[in-house]
Formats: structure tokens, C-alpha cells, sequence
């Protein structure tokens, strides 16, 4: 695996702050092509923007990042389980995940 060029680290409190979020209708429409509602995997979810708006619709939703800042400035949610890990090693079983987003 090839080393991971973390961009964000150094100013990840500003893209939480300054980053706009996904509008809710769009989150809505990529929900639905989804076959369940159990859990669904946020792969670079940054400091979890589209995370949240997911957690409105799923179980459980599982949020990674390769940077450990983002995922610390990530804002808490009682659906959103935050993870540190590269977009190979989510920590998932194969094929446990109804949707898988990268946004």
C-alpha cells in the first residue's frame, strides 16, 4: 500500500468549520438505492459531514479517515462510529456494509 499523503491534518479544525455539508435531498436520493437500513460506510468521511446526514437514515454508520485529525474533529453522533483506517482497511466484513459512500 502506498504511503498516505495527509493533506488535511494540519488545518482540520478549519475544514470542520468551513466545509459546506451535502444538501439533505441528495443524501435522501443515495439512501434510497440502498437495500437496508443497517449500515452503511462513510470511506473518507473527513470530519464525518456526510456521516451525520446518513445517521438520519441508518442503524449504524461507520466513518473513516486516514487522518486522525479529522476524525477528531469530528462531531459526535449516537449512529456514527469514527475509525481511523485507509480505504482497503475499513474493518469491515465484506459485504456487511447496505451503502458505501465517498464523499
Amino acid at each position: 500500500m502506498t504511503a498516505f499523503a495527509d493533506h488535511f491534518s494540519g488545518h482540520a479544525d478549519r475544514y470542520a468549520q468551513f466545509r459546506p455539508s451535502y444538501p439533505p435531498e441528495f443524501v435522501a436520493h443515495v439512501v434510497a438505492q440502498a437495500p437496508s437500513r443497517d449500515l452503511a460506510w462513510d470511506c473518507g468521511t473527513g470530519n464525518g459531514q456526510a456521516a451525520l446526514l446518513l445517521a438520519t437514515h441508518f442503524e449504524r454508520v461507520w466513518a473513516t479517515d486516514a487522518s486522525m485529525e479529522q476524525i477528531a474533529h469530528a462531531a459526535a453522533h449516537p449512529h456514527v462510529t469514527y475509525h481511523v483506517a485507509r480505504e482497503r482497511a475499513s474493518g469491515l466484513p465484506d459485504g456487511s456494509a447496505a451503502l458505501v459512500t465517498v464523499a
